[in-house]
């Protein structure tokens, strides 16, 4: 099971790193929207307001964690409410893409179980 831990970190942590820190660092740039809808205008707003910032900056850290062995298990389990949030924005606003935030919501899950640390968290 550590090694299907480590695995489920290591993918979910290399997207996170990179798209987290593309967004300070601008390391390739995103295409504009083709046609607006109502999940792209909310990113706008994010993005115009500041939230996108403190979304990217959770990401990056939280994969960051996530390649840690030590904090591993916090890492995944901080990122789980970003994940499920991200679920129920591409259900409702936002359908294409919803295979990947499935995967992602699947590898965090994965990532994230450690019957030691869980258990330590219920008792």
């Amino acid at each position: 099971m550590k090694k299907v831990n480590l695995i489920a970190a290591i993918i979910l942590a290399i997207p996170l790193i990179i798209l987290g820190a593309n967004y300070f660092v601008h390391f390739f740039e995103m295409p504009p929207p083709e046609e607006s809808n109502v999940g792209l205008d909310m990113i706008m707003c994010m993005r115009d307001n500041g939230l996108m910032g403190f979304v990217a900056a959770g990401h990056l850290l939280f994969g960051v964690m996530l390649i840690i062995p030590k904090f591993r298990f916090l890492g995944a389990l901080l990122h789980l409410p970003l994940s499920i949030g991200m679920l129920g924005f591409h259900l409702c606003m936002m359908p294409e893409g919803l295979e990947i935030v499935l995967l992602i919501l699947v590898l965090n899950i994965l990532a994230g179980l450690d019957k030691e640390k869980l258990s330590g968290l219920i008792n």
